[in-house]
């Protein structure tokens, strides 16, 4: 009989070998019955306290390095990678655990002995933070007494209830609970301010965050042609989030980049409902032209109220390669305000077979996290 370590290494390298050729190879039991044994105990009898045997935590080491160069060159993100490693140990590392199966095991309170240690050890090479899933953000823009901050403005929010069970909700405004204000990076000193300048600041804040969760919802909730337009209009609350981060610069070089990326929300939103409605368009970035084809069946004269708050793309290709001086925070807040408008417009406007207003759902616990 091979000594424990000596199958460890077999059958890690067999593994990984396997995998990496695209196909999951038969091991010898008498292998995946040594190593079942060794890691059973952990597993089975000590799954309450999480305690793993030293030879589960040197399996991780000399499983995990490998695996996770595997995960990297598939461009896995680092925070799916503690997940699917453990899975990885249990679909092809594991044949037996004492006194129970391996059948639906991510409902089995042992798979906690697999995956905690697992979780540690990313946490070990990746810091405390990437290895956790986030849930989606973007930042958006407010201005007071003509200074610009950025707004942090959550897509989804996560709240546990007394039971343990998770409630993951996917609002499309800000909730009676919510006070915008708090989501303010650097704000001025709220306690200070004269009630109705905080009303102002708090009312500008609120549009905002409303504005942003609305185009998000719309934009992930609408019908698309094809995959090369879903990822254009998701796209677009990137440009919105990089344009108020770039406002917010100390550097003046980044101010003359927001217009661009503001034409650029625009702009693919503009053409994705094009696209959407089967209307042909030329590849320009004169977003006036564009709103011009896209009238008839908008239905919605507004877009060209806000398109007069926004400069030609002339004037923005201008700033974008430093011929301009970077445009003011008055100028940025301007331009910002109409885009939201017109963003939102189209977004809200595209077809659908499905709407989603603050949609919520309560998910069981896990029984191993």
């Amino acid at each position: 009989m091979p000594s424990w370590c000596a199958v460890e290494r077999t059958v890690i390298k067999q593994e990984l070998r396997c995998i990496r050729e695209g196909a999951h190879h038969e091991h010898p039991a008498v292998l995946f019955r040594t190593f079942s044994a060794r890691i059973s105990l952990g597993i089975a009898t000590r799954a309450m306290s999480h305690q793993i045997p030293s030879s589960y935590e040197a399996l991780l080491a000399e499983a995990l390095p490998k695996l996770d160069e595997l995960f990297a060159k598939r461009n896995r993100p680092v925070h799916e990678r503690p997940f699917e490693a453990a899975r990885f140990i249990v679909d092809h590392m594991v044949v037996e655990v004492s006194g129970d199966t391996k059948d639906d095991y991510l409902s089995k309170p042992w798979f906690a002995g697999i995956y905690l240690p697992v979780i540690r050890w990313y946490e070990q090479r990746y810091g405390t933070e990437l290895p956790h899933p986030k849930y989606p953000s973007a930042h958006g823009l407010v201005s007071h007494f003509g200074a610009l901050y950025t707004l942090r403005v959550e897509f989804v929010i996560s709240d546990e209830d007394q039971d343990g069970h998770r409630w993951v909700r996917f609002p499309k405004e800000v909730l009676p609970a919510e006070e915008p204000l708090d989501w303010l990076a650097s704000p001025p000193p709220l306690c200070t301010l004269k009630p109705n300048r905080r009303e102002a600041l708090a009312s500008t804040s609120r549009h905002v965050a409303n504005r942003l969760r609305c185009i998000n919802n719309d934009l992930n909730t609408a019908t698309y042609p094809s995959d090369t337009v879903r990822r254009m209009a998701t796209s677009v609350i990137r440009h919105l989030d990089k344009a108020a981060l770039d406002a917010t610069s100390l550097s003046h070089d980044a101010h003359a980049l927001v217009p661009w990326e503001l034409q650029m929300a625009c702009e693919k939103t503009m053409k994705v409902y094009l696209t959407q409605s089967k209307l042909a368009f030329p590849e320009v970035h004169d977003l006036r032209s564009l709103n011009r084809l896209a009238e008839p069946t908008l239905n919605w004269f507004e877009g060209s109220r806000s398109l007069a708050a926004f400069p030609t793309a002339a004037r923005v290709l201008k700033w974008r390669y430093g011929e301009l001086t970077p445009p003011t925070a008055t100028d940025i807040w301007r331009m910002y305000g109409a885009v939201i408008e017109l963003v939102h417009g189209y977004a809200s406007r595209m077809e659908r077979k499905y709407t989603f207003n603050n949609f919520a759902v309560q998910l069981k616990k896990a029984p191993w996290h």
